[in-house]
């Protein structure tokens, strides 16, 4: 469990799919990085409509990424012989561009033809995000879908003109995005585009690669092996766009609002020290890991305090909410949380979290006299003023807290100021 530093604030996170309180963010922004290749057909593998709507492709990639988290060249290519390069940055001296003078692109074997120039796969890196919007009326689906898929319009080389000819969007370009996430029983991911490979955890799970119209797919991750309940998983997402005048993509899935495996009680500061007198406000809520889930915890919750033997207190043991009240100074105290609910549909860690809160003794000039539990309290005791533990002076009559004591301040008949213990109280 990790311990981030709130004043006088404490978050609980739990995980949860059945609690009827569930509010998702309307939308979620997923960074993704861009590469901009000309246009202008001098890249064979990005040339303005090689082959348009040739239909799908597999086994362009390989089925596992290559040691730098990339896809590498498969069994079966589709003038994507150098697809090493289409989502990297571009790096000078390659003066060898693929030959695909003949049909036959099922092959890389022919010859890198060799050109006068070294920038046919030069490439600009824009780093952006995609906002996917939950699914009305859904459980944390969401969705990216834009069927003119030109995110790159007047940005990179821009719209570059192709045989004299301008063109109306900035073609040519790919799209990789990284998503982490928890697994758990029923996750899918619905895709669909041209030349999108989904990978999980390194391993092609989608495959809808060629230059064509719009093909849709649905992977189901309970079909997947080496998946398991609250682990932590890699989804890769390869895009390129190759194909004029069309681009299409679709993205549906609820992998990326799979609240997280694992809950932690949260106190800023950490190893909060505070005064005696003071109360610090602890609060339940539930989150995802992308923080648009906000749930009231109630009963789920229950909150102890260690050491129990002495005068500071939590204002209940069970709920969303408890107050630490400090009463005893120099001391070191642990409030303890505990998720104590039903058994939940994802992977949840049940153990005990809790955070560390240190008591001062308040100023001494803030007290005329201290009165300690441990010796005898008189029935009545003369004080010429008396303060409660915050340094407030009370007038005329009231009560006050004196190290788990509640004590009133009354005036006799002779004038005198006394203070007495209140019969039958304990509460502040």
């Amino acid at each position: 469990m990790k311990f981030i530093p709130v004043v006088a604030a404490v978050i609980v996170s739990l995980v949860s799919f059945v609690l009827p309180q569930t509010i998702f963010p309307p939308t979620i922004k997923i960074p993704v990085t861009f590469y901009d290749f000309h246009a202008d057909g001098s890249n064979p593998e990005f040339k303005i409509n090689p082959e348009s709507n040739s239909g799908l492709h597999t086994g362009m990639v390989a089925a596992m990424l290559d040691s730098q988290g990339k896809p590498a060249l498969g069994p079966t290519p589709y003038y994507n012989c150098q697809i090493a390069k289409w989502f990297k940055p571009w790096t000078i001296g390659s003066f060898t561009i693929p030959n695909y003078t003949n049909p036959a692109t099922t092959m890389c074997t022919n010859p890198l033809g060799t050109v006068n120039y070294d920038t046919a796969f030069k490439n600009i890196v824009i780093y952006d995000t995609l906002n996917f919007t939950l699914v009305a009326g859904s459980f944390g689906t969401f969705e990216y879908a834009n069927s003119s898929f030109f995110p790159l319009d007047g940005r990179g080389f821009g719209n570059e003109v192709s045989q004299g000819t301008p063109r109306m969007h900035n073609y040519s370009f790919s799209m990789e995005m990284h998503w982490e996430f928890m697994y758990k029983k029923g996750l899918t991911f619905n895709f669909e585009g041209d030349d999108l490979w989904i990978f999980i955890n390194g391993r092609l799970a989608g495959d809808l690669g060629g230059i064509q119209g719009p093909q849709a797919a649905l992977i189901n991750l309970d079909s997947l092996p080496g998946l398991t309940t609250g682990k932590p998983n890699v989804l890769d997402v390869f895009y390129a766009q190759r194909h004029v005048p069309g681009s299409d993509i679709r993205i549906t899935t609820d992998i990326i609002a799979v609240c997280p495996c694992e809950w932690e009680l949260k106190l800023e500061p950490r190893d909060t020290i505070v005064g005696e007198g003071d109360s610090v406000v602890l609060h339940a809520f539930v989150m995802d890991d992308t923080g648009g889930i906000r749930l009231d915890v109630s009963s789920l919750c229950e909150w102890s305090l260690s050491p129990a033997t002495t005068a500071s207190f939590l204002s209940t043991a069970k709920g969303s909410t408890t107050t630490f009240y400090t009463n005893a100074a120099d001391q070191s105290y642990y409030i303890i949380a505990q998720y104590t609910g039903p058994a939940l549909p994802v992977y949840l860690d049940r153990s005990p979290d809790s955070v560390k809160i240190y008591v001062k003794p308040a100023p001494a000039s803030n007290r005329i006299e201290r009165i300690p539990v441990s010796q005898p309290l008189e029935k009545s005791k003369t004080i010429g003023e008396f303060y409660n533990l915050r340094g407030q002076k009370l007038q005329g009559t009231g009560t006050a807290r004196v190290d788990g004591i509640v004590l009133e301040r009354f005036i006799d008949q002779g004038g005198k100021v006394l203070v007495k213990r209140s019969v039958g109280s304990t509460s502040p």
